[in-house]
């Protein structure tokens, strides 16, 4: 898994991300052969993101004769998890639920999603939840003055 600091990649990237991970082995040419219309990229455009996605270890590179393949290192489901740990540790931790329950509320689900979230929702035994918040940024903290 990436270290913290290379775990956080740009929309850009994630556009690129999203058709490798589609693809599983595929070159900077039919990357930017699926992308460019809809994104008015360039071919060095997408160079540059998948040089990035090396850099951050999200993407392996393998030679193959004069061409390179791109293969992902990071499953979608792993990125998945690290963007949603980035999202919610920006929070107080004492309203991650609230706000997990509102993204459930806003956001259009299929039957067999809400059928997920319920299973899932079973099987999870309640926590004791303790802010980790600085003082001044929540109500959790009572503020000296």
């Amino acid at each position: 898994m990436p270290q913290k600091e290379d775990h956080v990649v740009s929309e850009a990237e994630w556009q690129v991300m999203r058709v490798i991970w589609n693809k599983q082995h595929t070159t900077a040419k039919k990357i930017y052969e699926l992308l460019h219309e809809s994104l008015d990229w360039k071919l060095t455009t997408v160079k540059t993101l998948l040089g990035r996605l090396v850099t951050k270890e999200w993407v392996q590179t393998t030679k193959e004769g004069k061409r390179f393949i791109y293969s992902p290192l990071l499953s979608q489901t792993d990125a998945m998890k690290l963007a949603t740990d980035d999202f919610l540790a920006r929070f107080c931790a004492t309203t991650v639920g609230e706000t997990i329950a509102e993204m459930i509320r806003t956001t259009p689900l299929r039957q067999e999603d809400l059928q997920l979230l319920r299973e899932t929702i079973d099987q999870i035994h309640p926590m004791s939840i303790t802010c980790t918040c600085l003082p001044g940024q929540c109500n959790c903290h009572h503020e000296k003055g």
